[in-house]
């Protein structure tokens, strides 16, 4: 493990005095962000304000910041060029071995450490402007999560958990004793996940389009149907790669592009290449891995991690997005001992690319209250 310069004694009281008052983090949608004296972009929405209590405190200044590191076992992955022939905005993705396997990831920038979990089906490179956005303030590692982009699958079934331990794998193998941690969909449950397990390492934790479902009633039947299908998919693995060529050609047709982008998305993306690009990755994903995540929110342990994180929390939501509704995220966020919601407005499942600057602002303002 690296060794961490342990902050001050009279700052750290006074910023965790600052954020228990709500004095150290504001996100609003009027002109005062974090005690800001600038605008914010329009459409983000602070709907409910941190909830006391007596988790981790966050604290920005108390880290020395962390050098870029090259283990023994890095190597460098080329990454596909874009359709127009132009450079990807970020580093090459490089690879590391750990204990389950090879993992492919992005880094970027100094400072302490934020690691960025992907959504089901997609991979790093929905990451790319979050990258750019951070690297001033935070040395920022973007994984590709087993079976997704370029990182080969588990060799075991897969879970939540088995997710999860290979996140906490990756900050061991780069010496990260703590890091800040912010998950998208699927990759927040993980995220989350990770949190509830291992507190003493997660400084703050954000979770973007997460929600869980309101009664047991509705996720206990849901999980029940997953674990069916996870059953099945490990009995028709062989076939179902078989299948994975013309899948892949279907869903990178026009129509397929087209459909997910209706369902998905609420507004067209800032960077219409780089979601084509990510529709494509859909396409590549390890058939197992993404059948056996449709629905990894319906999980009824989900909840009882979610009780279990002592970090504060920042929920970000688009107010459009189909697959993770309001209700859900509202639901999640009860569950959450110390957190807080923002909404963006014309947003739906990925506010990344959607909606960038009001999503970045809205995470900038929580990491650096």
């Amino acid at each position: 493990m690296a060794n961490k310069q342990k902050p001050d004694a009279q700052n750290k009281a006074g910023l965790s005095d600052n954020i228990r008052r709500g004095k150290g983090m504001r996100l609003s949608v009027g002109s005062d962000v974090a005690g800001a004296n600038e605008a914010t972009s329009p459409g983000v929405r602070l709907d409910q304000p941190a909830r006391r209590g007596k988790g981790m405190r966050l604290s920005v200044n108390a880290e020395s910041a962390v050098e870029a590191s090259t283990p023994a076992n890095m190597q460098s992955v080329p990454d596909e060029p874009r359709s127009d022939g132009s450079a990807l905005r970020s580093s090459t993705l490089q690879q590391i071995d750990l204990p389950q396997g090879k993992i492919a990831y992005r880094q970027a920038g100094s400072g302490p450490a934020l690691l960025l979990i992907h959504g089901w089906g997609v991979s790093s490179r929905v990451w790319l402007g979050t990258l750019e956005h951070f690297s001033d303030v935070r040395c920022c590692y973007a994984l590709d999560m087993p079976g997704f982009g370029a990182s080969p699958p588990l060799h075991d079934t897969p879970s939540i958990g088995a997710m999860a331990d290979v996140v906490l794998a990756f900050a061991d193998a780069l010496g990260l004793d703590q890091f800040d941690l912010s998950g998208l969909s699927l990759g927040a449950v993980i995220a989350t996940h990770l949190a509830a397990q291992h507190p003493e390492r997660v400084r703050s934790l954000m979770l973007t389009a997460f929600g869980v479902r309101h009664m047991a009633t509705e996720r206990l039947p849901a999980w029940l149907n997953q674990r069916s299908l996870n059953y099945t998919v490990g009995l028709w693995r062989p076939w179902i790669n078989l299948w994975q060529p013309w899948t892949k050609l279907v869903m990178q047709s026009p129509p397929f592009v087209q459909t997910v982008s209706a369902w998905l998305l609420s507004h067209a993306p800032s960077d219409a290449d780089q979601w084509r690009e990510i529709v494509a990755e859909m396409a590549s994903a390890d058939p197992r891995t993404y059948l056996s995540y449709v629905d990894s929110t319906s999980d009824p342990a989900v909840v009882e991690k979610l009780r279990d994180v002592r970090a504060l929390t920042l929920l970000l939501a688009g107010r459009g997005d189909r697959f993770t509704p309001s209700a859900e995220v509202t639901t999640a966020q009860s569950h959450l001992p110390n957190s807080q919601l923002v909404t963006i407005d014309a947003c739906g499942h990925f506010p990344m690319l959607e909606q960038p600057d009001a999503y970045h602002e809205a995470l900038r303002a929580f990491l650096l209250s």
